[in-house]
Formats: C-alpha cells, structure tokens, sequence
C-alpha cells in the first residue's frame, strides 16, 4: 500500500502538468477550429500564417524561462524572473512589430494580436514553473484551464456578435488573458507569501541577477527553436521534391507522435526539480538519466502504442484507398516514439547541469544530420525517408546529449 501510494504521489506531478499542456492546446485548437468553419479557410490560413511567423520569435525570447525558475539557483528570487520575462516579451513584441511593417495593413495587425496572445502564453508558462517550484503543479493546470475557457468564451461571444477575423482573435485573446490573470491572483499570489518565507529561511546563496537570467536564458531558447526544425526539415524537403499528399500523410504520423511527446514532456518537466536534487547533492550522472528514462517507457510504450492504433483507423479515415502505411512506416514511427525519453530526458538533463549551450549544440548536431539525410533519402524514399529522418534526428539529440552531460560535478557552464 505504502509503495503504491508512494508510485500515485510521484505521478501527481506528471498529471498535473499533461493536463496543463491539454487545455493549452485545447483552447487553440477550438479557436482555430473556430475561424476555420464559421469564417473559411482564407481567415484561417492567415491566422495559421501569423502563428508560424510569431511562433519562433516568442520561442527564442521566451528564454526557456519555466526551466530556469527550476535550476538556475536554489534561492529563486521571482522579481528578477519576472523582469527578465518582461524584458524578453518586450524585445519579441517589438520584433512582431518590425516582421509586421513588411506586410500588408490587415495582416501586420493579425500578426500584432497573435504576437499578444503569445505573450499570454508565455506567462502562463512562466507562472506554470513558479507553481512547479512550490510543489503545486495543479495550480499550473488550473491556470492554462482558466487561459483556455477565457479563449473559448472570448471566441464564442465573437460568433455571437458575428465578428470578422480581427475582432474574434483580440477577444479571444483578452479572454485567454482575463482569465490567466484571475488564476494567477486567487490561486497562485497567496502561495507565493509561503515561497518567500522559506525562501528567506532556508536560502543559502545569492539571487540570480536579471543579466544571469538572460545570458543562461538565450542560449535556452535558441536551442528550443532548432527543435521544431527537426520536423520541419523533412516536412520541407517532402514539400520540395514530391507530392503535396506526402507530406500530408507524414504531418498525419507526426501528430501521433506528438501526443507521445506531451506525455514525455510532462514527465520531464515533472522530474527536473527531483534532477536538481542530485545534482545539487552529488552530481547528476548518465546512469541516473538512463535510468530514468526506462521509467518512462513504462508509461510510453502504451501510449505509442495508442497512437499507432489511431494512426491505423485515421489514415483509411482522411485519404480512403489514396494512400496506406506500409509496415516499415510504422515500425519507424514506433521506434521514434520509444526514443523520446531518452531524448528529453537527456535534453533534461543539460540544463540542470548548468550546460545551457549543449543544449544548442546538441539540437544543432541533429538538425546539421536531419539535413544531410532528407537531401539524400527523401527524393527516393518520401515518407518513409522522412520517417527515417525523424527516427535518425531523434537518436543523434539523445546520443549527443548523453555524451556532453557528463563532465566534471565542480566545471560546470554558467550560461
């Protein structure tokens, strides 16, 4: 009884957090949804544009920002946190705005309300690894609910009033931001008087200044924009060298790795504060994140499993007898999904370690091999090159990973 407790109490986190991530998603997909069968594809096209345009900016300059709250100090002052965050949204609104003066009137404000709804986000993500940091990553799934039914209310009251493009997506995100705003307020701020009481008794070294913030935080978010790239490179060279079905059926197989991602993503952020716990007491080392790693299978094998089930029922579903996987893009697509631990657990792992340039190096690495291998298998092989490119482009994160993690306990990088 007491290790069942136990296993229950060490899931808690990692729920908390996957539901965090499933209203997140939710809201957008209902707004997206929204603009796409009440306005037409021509408005959602726009909007889906201005979210790729905004999409890597407030990745670079959201500075990674929920992962340093949790390991750059011991002694986390949100003051200087909260000043960096402003700081980095500001620099990414005001690079919205010059992207938005190339573009024609109407779309430059598409892409101005798209870049302050991302601003929310940021946020809301940011405040997600405050409530981390108190061991009340409910709040964190309780926030993103109230961000999402703000947008979900912001959007349906602009079908009411038979709104345009525009006026839909500003309401959605004032909704979105009224509702993180009442959240943060009544469940976040009074936990905050009990962070600062211990933080206060038990602190044992300085803050971090808003410049160290910043300087551990850039290299943070420039190795998260390499990430989408992994994706993106194969789903371009499909795009350039064969039909435009193609890359429809491999965008169908990446969305079932995407569920399996946010799985292991939740379980990563749900164990970084437990890394830095042995780093801190004698050194995280590769054993740990391999073992650790096995751990998670436990919970990745079923749901790739699932996946792969719903890949098989969706695929007759959206293009009838025009296209069926073959076994081989299955199995690829499985063993890509089985290596996600060991990804982001290694990934996890530099961080904590204090190695925030490997993080770039490591993404860089793999992107330079996703490359080099869709320009010599995808022209032949289509989706299964690009499956295997995606397969490659995961292992060589993990490989790469594992092998800069492990330097001296006393050498670590600062930024």
């Amino acid at each position: 009884m007491t290790t069942s407790s136990s296993r229950f109490r060490n899931l808690q986190p990692a729920f908390w957090l996957l539901s965090a991530n499933l209203t997140r998603y939710a809201g957008q997909l209902v707004l997206f949804a929204s603009i796409a069968v009440y306005l037409g594809s021509g408005p959602a096209g726009k909007y889906a544009l201005a979210q790729a345009i905004t999409a890597p900016i407030f990745i670079l300059f959201g500075l990674g920002l929920r992962t340093l709250i949790l390991t750059l100090s011991p002694s986390t002052s949100l003051r200087n946190f909260t000043i960096a965050r402003s700081l980095s949204l500001l620099v990414a609104i005001g690079v919205t705005v010059l992207v938005a003066v190339v573009f024609q009137s109407e779309f430059s404000l598409i892409l101005l309300i798209v870049g302050l709804s991302k601003c929310v986000d940021s946020f809301a993500d940011f405040y997600g690894g405050v409530s981390q940091r108190l061991n009340s990553e409910w709040i964190a799934a309780s926030m993103s609910g109230a961000a999402a039914l703000g947008v979900i209310g912001g959007t349906v009251l602009a079908w009411g009033l038979g709104l345009t493009l525009i006026p839909l997506i500003l309401m959605s995100a004032t909704g979105s931001a009224i509702g993180l705003f009442v959240a943060q307020t009544t469940l976040l701020r009074p936990r905050l008087v009990e962070w600062r009481a211990k933080r206060t008794r038990y602190s044992t070294s300085a803050d971090p200044s808003v410049r160290m913030i910043l300087r551990a935080g850039l290299p943070t978010g420039s190795s998260a924009v390499l990430a989408p790239l992994l994706v993106g490179v194969p789903q371009y060279t499909l795009a350039l060298t064969g039909e435009p079905s193609l890359v429809a059926h491999f965008t169908v197989f990446m969305y079932m790795q995407l569920g399996t991602e946010m799985v292991t993503n939740s379980l990563s952020q749900a164990w970084t504060p437990r890394g830095r716990e042995l780093e801190l007491s004698r050194g995280l080392t590769r054993r740990d994140v391999f073992r650790v790693s096995l751990r998670w299978e436990r919970a990745i094998i079923p749901t790739s499993a699932l996946s792969l089930l719903a890949a098989a029922l969706l695929f007759p579903t959206l293009f009838q007898d025009a296209y069926q996987p073959d076994m081989a893009s299955y199995l690829l697509v499985a063993a890509s999904s089985v290596s996600l631990p060991f990804v982001y657990a290694g990934l996890t792992s530099l961080p904590i370690r204090h190695l925030y340039r490997r993080s770039v190096l490591t993404n860089a690495i793999a992107l330079s091999v996703s490359i080099i291998l869709s320009a010599a298998l995808i022209p032949s092989l289509g989706v299964v090159g690009a499956l295997s490119v995606n397969l490659v482009g995961l292992l060589t994160r993990a490989t790469v990973a594992f092998l800069v993690m492990n330097t001296p306990h006393t050498k670590r990088e600062q930024s």
